[in-house]
């Protein structure tokens, strides 16, 4: 009886956030495309071009990634296997998208730089609560 209502639980918690992820309509994806872009015109000066335009490439793939699974999400009648595997696809734009912000912190911290590491936290914590 108990593992009939924790599934049913699972199941509901799941429904719930598929619906989430399909009604944000890409407002989560757009603060994060304003904030890497703050985030290369304070790091300019001190992170190597090509290593700051590389990663603001990766972080605007997966934006596209985002944007097309809440696309996808967000279509009418969508049952079974294949609203799963968007959901799944959703989730893993996600995963791309915390890992990129993650690797901030490797490679475009900068060390000599006070005023640039407190932006740069802010802007994390920004992403992580939002």
């Amino acid at each position: 009886m108990t593992e009939n209502k924790i599934t049913d639980f699972a199941r509901q918690a799941q429904e719930e956030l598929e619906l989430m992820a399909a009604g944000s309509m890409g407002f989560p994806t757009v603060v994060n495309f304003i904030l890497s872009l703050i985030l290369v015109i304070f790091g300019f000066s001190t992170v190597d071009l090509v290593l700051l335009l590389s990663w603001l490439l990766f972080m605007f793939v997966v934006m596209g990634l985002r944007l097309l699974s809440q696309k996808l999400l967000r279509q009418p009648k969508l049952f079974g296997r294949l609203r799963e595997r968007y959901f799944a696809f959703f989730q893993i734009a996600n995963l791309l998208n915390g890992a990129g912000w993650g690797v901030t912190v490797i490679f475009l911290f900068p060390v000599s730089d006070p005023l640039q590491q407190m932006v740069l936290i802010c802007l994390i914590l920004g992403i992580a609560a939002g």
